[in-house]
């Protein structure tokens, strides 16, 4: 507390410098001291003195200062800085005799050895060895590109000392035992999970907010008078469930090898039990190879079962060539393609170019192939699987396509997409890869593939790799005798 004031100056006022202030940039360049109206240390203020990272030997003085003759005057002001990564230096100087730098009577008294970084600081100065004298104090911010330094609320003074006082908390479940792992927010600042301890506190009312996993958050407000203070809370255990999925077909057959992605989670094939769920309504995808794909959604508040009815999908064998996919809506074909999660969760899509990057429209017509763009590596993978192919009267067969991949980045860290081609010989059989395409194809270009294996169930599958690149893209997909 301020018993005697002589300066102040929070730089809440439109002008700037203040008045009797001055700026001054001995390094010769433009960059002075300027008003920022972004960061704040006054209560209820909005402004603050600052200097920017440009080259700069940059000087805000202040207007003379008359001390009296007794001692115990004292320099107080706060400070932020930011991108100390390039820290030059924060200095105070001060004169006793001319206000301008550039007449080099000023004195460093303070520089800043250890600054901190996005927060407020306050710094005091004693000025015992000036007492009786006016003098003018000056704010020095160095450094060749160096970091930004915010000044605010800079007072001259005799203080009484600050009575500061403790807020403890004890953090409890139902039962009574302790959590100590929650997080406690007092008037927006969060301290580590299982710190529970907040020093130097001055006296008034404080907003809490407190957090734990698997438990109910809470709030309130506590009253600092004369003394510390200790809370203790009881948090509610947030109630969890299990989800558990029956999938049949239309004959209520089970079905035990069906995948299923419940809010972006996947579980493996044949696992159809999600445990510790929340309560609420969520969004489910069932698919398994040979079946049409069910989308749904279920409401969670107590331990469910969901029952799924997958429809068997007809099976086309396609005996005429040439054969020519362009996957637009019009399409023959299109809905006897199937999807295979090998990793992760997404499924492709029928759309035009890759919705981001390049290319943006199909090869031919309005629609393509298109697979994902999002962030992981090798993550997710799914494969777009053919209808069945009778092969057994070809001679040569060949695969022709056409397909990009467009890559995200900076060319020495490059996101890439990838894509595999496969062939299998019949259902159930292992997948053999012809083809592992890895370069960065940003508008559409052919491939052509000789097919080995000529069976009357052949199939081939475009697997999408995801690596955070521009979408995989597949069309005009043709498979002929050559």
């Amino acid at each position: 507390m301020t018993t005697d004031m002589v300066l102040f100056e929070d730089f809440e006022g439109d002008v700037f410098p203040p008045a009797g202030w001055s700026s001054h940039n001995l390094a010769g360049d433009d960059a002075t001291w300027a008003l920022s109206t972004t960061v704040n240390h006054t209560p209820g203020g909005s402004n603050s003195a600052w200097h920017d990272w440009t080259a700069t030997d940059g000087w805000l003085v202040s207007p003379p200062v008359t001390l009296p003759d007794e001692v115990g005057f004292t320099l107080s002001f706060w400070s932020y800085n930011s991108d100390l990564w390039a820290y030059g230096s924060n200095e105070v100087w001060i004169s006793t005799d001319s206000g301008d730098p550039a007449d080099e009577d000023f004195v460093e008294v303070w520089t800043a050895v250890s600054p901190l970084e996005f927060t407020w600081e306050e710094i005091v100065i004693e000025l015992d060895d000036y007492a009786g004298e006016t003098i003018y104090i000056a704010f020095l911010k160095t450094g060749d590109w160096a970091h930004v330094w915010n000044v605010d609320d800079v007072q001259v003074g005799v203080f009484e000392p600050v009575v500061t006082y403790n807020l403890t908390f004890e953090v409890q479940d139902e039962d009574g035992i302790n959590i100590d792992n929650a997080v406690v927010t007092v008037e927006g600042v969060a301290n580590a999970p299982g710190d529970y301890l907040f020093e130097d506190l001055l006296p008034g009312e404080y907003n809490y907010q407190i957090t734990a996993a698997d438990y109910e958050p809470s709030s309130g407000s506590v009253n600092i008078v004369d003394e510390d203070v200790s809370v203790t809370v009881v948090l509610t255990e947030i109630p969890l469930y299990t989800l558990t999925f029956i999938v049949e077909d239309e004959d209520g057959v089970l079905i035990d090898n069906a995948q299923i992605i419940l809010q972006n989670e996947t579980n493996t094939p044949g696992d159809y039990v999600f445990t510790d769920l929340v309560s609420g309504v969520y969004e489910y995808t069932v698919f398994s190879e040979g079946y049409d794909i069910v989308n749904g959604t279920v409401d969670v508040s107590e331990d469910t079962t969901e029952t799924v009815t997958l429809i068997e999908l007809e099976v086309l064998v396609v005996s005429e060539f040439p054969f020519n996919e362009l996957f637009g809506d019009d399409s023959e074909t299109r809905d006897f393609w199937s999807q295979i999660l090998v990793e992760g969760n997404a499924l492709w899509s029928f759309a035009a170019g890759a919705g981001g990057g390049q290319p943006q429209n199909p090869y031919i017509g309005n629609l393509n192939a298109r697979y994902v763009s999002q962030t992981g590596t090798n993550s997710p993978i799914t494969k777009l699987v053919t209808p069945f192919f009778d092969m057994s009267g070809l001679t040569n067969p060949r695969l022709v396509f056409y397909y990009a991949q467009h890559q995200t980045g900076v060319p020495w860290n490059p996101n890439q997409n990838q894509t595999k081609v496969y062939y299998r010989t019949a259902p159930g059989s292992e997948w053999v890869e012809l083809i592992h395409l890895t370069e960065n194809i940003f508008e559409w270009t052919e491939v052509v593939l000789a097919l080995p294996e000529h069976t009357a169930t052949y199939q081939l599958a475009f697997e999408g790799i995801n690596n955070g690149g521009r979408a995989n893209v597949i069309d005009n997909v043709i498979i002929e005798e050559t």
